[in-house]
């Protein structure tokens, strides 16, 4: 699953709950645009990895989807990539990782 960060007006989210508007007519000649659910704008949308900063909402977000999407098998390793972990990665791993940037986020403060 594909992680997409829209600068302009902060939505984070799976890559599907994009808005995406197809042109042409299924040949070489097809292309899409792919625009913010929340803002509508095209133009700052970004792909993330777990090797970006996040806020602490955006961790929750992820979380959430992490949660919630299926992403998580019966043997508790990932079923389909997730910024940027390949499919098989342990959620242990993971929650590592949201536990070092609630601690980054925490010392900032």
């Amino acid at each position: 699953m594909n992680i997409v960060r829209c600068n302009h007006c902060n939505w984070i989210g799976s890559e599907n709950k994009l808005i995406t508007i197809v042109y042409g007519d299924n040949n070489d000649d097809t292309y899409l645009e792919e625009f913010c659910p929340s803002c509508q704008k095209g133009d700052a949308l970004m792909d993330v990895v777990y090797g970006c900063n996040f806020t602490l909402r955006e961790l929750g977000v992820l979380a959430d989807i992490l949660g919630s999407d299926g992403l998580v098998g019966n043997d508790k390793r990932l079923t389909e990539r997730f910024l940027g972990w390949p499919v098989g990665t342990g959620l242990n791993e993971i929650i590592s990782w949201f536990h070092r940037n609630l601690d980054r986020i925490e010392e900032e403060k």
